[in-house]
């Protein structure tokens, strides 16, 4: 829709953001001048005023928050490496993420890795999560210890807020025999 106006200070906000997008704080101002010219007054983003016409391209970041996960011995919370785990998605299905410099980060890259491992220090952290409800469940557990029944629904709502699950393992117990003969 096009609209005329007259001499003064406008400014423009952007009041409902795409689903997975996050909402500016600030609108953009400008002002028309006496003859038709324009001036961006704050909040510059990228314009066009041509022929009385002016076109504005506005950026929104994407809304994420982030997840770590720390895994460690339920007995004397010593840290664990080692111990996988999934994410789904509300629709069941895995998110997907790259590694890099021992952070994991989303993408929707089909060939990316579908599994955290937790490091020496037993933490697991995923960055940049789209906003929703995600299933986080324990896949295999370091060597000596049970997998653990884990599942826990998180749900990631707050700009670049870390959701912090704590989950603990349970050593393996073997039963052994001994059995004891006569040497002679």
């Amino acid at each position: 829709e096009t609209i005329a106006l007259t001499p003064g200070i406008y400014s423009v906000s952007e009041v409902i953001a795409a689903p997975g997008y996050e909402l500016p704080l600030a609108g953009w101002s400008f002002t028309v001048s006496e003859g038709g010219s324009m001036q961006a007054v704050s909040n510059a983003a990228e314009f066009t005023f041509i022929d009385g016409q002016l076109t504005l391209v506005l950026e929104n970041e994407k809304t994420s928050g982030n997840l770590m996960i720390n895994k460690y011995d339920a007995e004397d919370s010593s840290p664990l490496a080692g111990a996988s785990f999934e994410v789904l998605n509300e629709s069941g299905e895995k998110v997907r993420f790259m590694l890099q410099d021992g952070i994991y980060s989303f993408t929707e890259s089909a060939d990316a890795l579908d599994l955290l491992v937790t490091d020496a220090r037993g933490i697991a952290l995923l960055q940049e999560l789209p906003f929703g409800t995600y299933t986080v469940r324990e896949v295999s557990a370091p060597v000596g210890y049970e997998i653990s029944a884990f599942q826990n629904q998180i749900n990631i709502t707050e700009q670049d807020k870390t959701e912090m699950l704590q989950v603990p393992n349970q050593k393996c117990m073997r039963n052994v025999k001994v059995l004891k003969q006569s040497a002679g």
